[in-house]
């Protein structure tokens, strides 16, 4: 019999609290976790959150799935007060198309230095293949910013426009899914620019930068297929990567790319295959990151790796996995990277509390792979559940992120999920 009045039950949970809280003496850390805010269904913000950015005064951008004016998504702002509360606020409500989901390295909305938004949609324009948009803010707080459509897809030019990356003159860089010169079917994706017009008035004009051309009749190796986003490297390199159109020896998995501009602006931009992965399993690439010393960064469905440039070959380096049902996440989005080199990311799924997913940190260790540290395990409900999209760095030293679900209340959309989605701060 028990006379402490403590049950075994009670003594068991405790004990594995805290052989938790010492694993490994850091593979926890603890959590400092806010909900922001948390999307319902009605009214004019949205629901169902992808990406954020942030601007230098700390505000916070995204966009959403669906919900606003007519159901098609939206972008909105949330602005903190001295005290720390949030207020979130609708900027626009898409008429047609949506917002389109994407990962770290691959922003579905961009930020100039004149506070001009950029963005993408998955579909809108005259035959609903997706859409670049720009809304200019307002002269006066109160008023409504202005939406335009900059440019608009058609199929031959590509459909399913993935993220934006913007250079020091204001133009701006994209990949597309699919569509191109290409492949069977849908084709294979390319790399396209938008250059601003002259004095930001007029028509921006578009030029496709590469083609990808996938594996070419009985060759076993290709350029790459299904590209999924650009950043800029130093020298005005673009890098990417592509879910499709490698190594067909081995599942036809992706590559990691680069694109090198030319000497003479107009000339011709030449692509290179860095990287293709070997492993048919995994498949999922995300977009890419590079850090200060030029390193690259990335998500596979299971793992997070780097390419390293050493005595000029790319050296591919595991630098993590992650098994399914872990603890400690499944289906990594993506990575961001900080100025010491740590990796920051969620995982979509994965964690105790019921496979919700989890945010993490990435810190490199001397030998073998790198110590991951679970910042949060999504509780679901008012907690969060799904972290579809990527971390970025914000105001007061803290990461923001967003979930697809969880929140206050449920959506009607049939999916059987509680929740509209949530914002969320956590500390790195």
């Amino acid at each position: 019999m028990n006379h402490t009045g403590v049950s075994l039950v009670t003594v068991r949970w405790l004990a594995l609290l805290i052989a938790v809280v010492m694993f490994e003496g850091n593979a926890f850390a603890r959590s400092k976790y806010e909900v922001i805010h948390r999307f319902h269904q009605g009214g004019n913000v949205g629901h169902r959150p992808t990406d954020l950015i942030a601007d230098k005064s700390g505000n916070l951008y995204g966009t959403t799935f669906w919900g606003g004016k007519y159901n098609f998504g939206t972008v909105f702002e949330m602005t903190p007060d001295k005290n720390g509360a949030w207020t979130t606020t609708a900027l626009y409500s898409f008429p047609s198309g949506s917002s389109f989901l994407q990962s770290a390295g691959a922003g579905s909305l961009i930020l100039d230095q004149a506070g001009n938004l950029y963005g993408i949609t998955d579909e809108g324009g005259a035959l609903q293949d997706g859409t670049v948009f720009q809304l200019k803010p307002p002269k006066a707080r109160a008023r409504a910013w202005t939406e335009t459509d900059i440019y608009t897809f058609s199929g031959w030019n590509g459909f399913l426009p993935e993220g934006l990356a913007l250079d020091s003159a204001g133009n701006l860089y994209g990949t597309t899914l699919d569509g191109g010169r290409y492949c069977q079917g849908y084709g294979c994706g390319l790399v396209y620019e938008l250059t601003r017009p002259p004095n930001g008035h007029g028509t921006w004009k578009r030029t496709t930068l590469y083609y990808f051309k996938g594996v070419l009749g009985n060759k076993k190796d290709g350029d790459g297929a299904q590209p999924t986003g650009v950043v800029f490297g130093p020298g005005g390199i673009l890098y990417g990567g592509t879910n499709g159109g490698g190594n067909c020896s081995s599942g036809c998995n992706g590559t990691v790319f680069e694109l090198k501009p030319p000497a003479k602006r107009g000339g011709r931009w030449h692509e290179a295959v860095l990287y293709r992965f070997p492993n048919w399993s995994e498949d999922g690439v995300s977009g890419v990151v590079l850090d200060k010393e030029g390193a690259i960064y990335g998500a596979l469905a299971t793992s997070v790796y780097q390419l390293k440039l050493k005595d000029g070959v790319w050296r591919y380096t595991d630098l993590h996995d992650f098994d399914q049902g872990s603890e400690h996440g499944f289906l990594p989005v993506g990575v961001i990277v900080d100025n010491a080199g740590n990796l920051y990311g969620t995982a979509a799924s994965g964690g105790y509390s019921l496979g919700y997913g989890v945010a993490f940190r990435l810190t490199p260790r001397k030998y073998g792979q790198w110590m991951e540290i679970v910042l949060h395990q999504f509780a679901g409900g008012n907690d969060g559940i799904g972290p579809w999209s990527g971390l970025m760095f914000g105001g007061n030293g803290l990461l923001y992120g967003t979930t697809m679900w969880g929140g206050n209340e449920q959506c009607n959309l049939g999916s059987g999920i509680i929740g509209c989605g949530t914002v969320f701060s956590v500390a790195p």
